[in-house]
């Protein structure tokens, strides 16, 4: 590098209008200078800076591509940090949810048992009562023979095609029909009998 330097620079002091005495003794200094050990030194360390700026811009490439490497995991583990907490954020939230559900739809089930069992007693009692009364009233209907007497048996009552034709006379456009006559008639008995 630095033998080129000076060539060129010989090359200009040719091209200048000096004698031939001062060009060949500038050449020779300018020579000796180029070939003495401070130019081979120069030289040397020429080379070395342009190995060394070499190395150092391959070790800055190989840096950049390091750091977006590392800028890639890091963004992939805050994702993935994300994700996980997400996911844990929802199981807890349903594991909460269902221990505070829990006890809540338990003490609603007891609570709806026991105002049924209060609605099945109540009903029970209702009913109880319905059937002694029935039995007083079947006791004073036994009790009181005219009474019996007054109350229709079956055979009292008009024959079923009687009565449908007596209801389509008193009301035309009744839908009754014979069976719903006898089913009639069936439940008067039942009740009388």
């Amino acid at each position: 590098y630095y033998a080129q330097l000076i060539k060129l620079q010989l090359k200009e002091a040719e091209a200048g209008n000096f004698s031939a005495k001062t060009i060949e003794s500038a050449q020779l200094q300018m020579l000796r200078i180029s070939s003495g050990q401070e130019a081979l030194l120069l030289d040397d360390l020429a080379d070395n800076l342009t190995e060394l700026i070499a190395t150092v811009k391959v070790q800055k490439l190989q840096g950049l591509a390091e750091l977006e490497e590392a800028e890639g995991l890091l963004n992939r583990i805050i994702l993935g940090s994300m994700l996980i907490s997400a996911l844990i954020a929802a199981l807890l939230a349903r594991n909460t949810s269902r221990a505070i559900a829990q006890p809540i739809e338990t003490v609603t089930n007891v609570a709806h048992q026991v105002a049924l069992r209060e609605e099945v007693r109540q009903l029970r009692s209702q009913v109880q009562a319905e059937r002694i009364k029935w039995e007083e009233l079947r006791e004073e209907l036994d009790d009181r023979p005219e009474i019996q007497e007054s109350v229709p048996a079956v055979a009292d009552f008009p024959e079923p095609s009687d009565l449908l034709n007596q209801l389509r006379t008193r009301r035309k456009k009744s839908r009754a029909d014979l069976a719903d006559i006898n089913a009639i008639l069936g439940l008067l008995a039942d009740e009388n009998g």
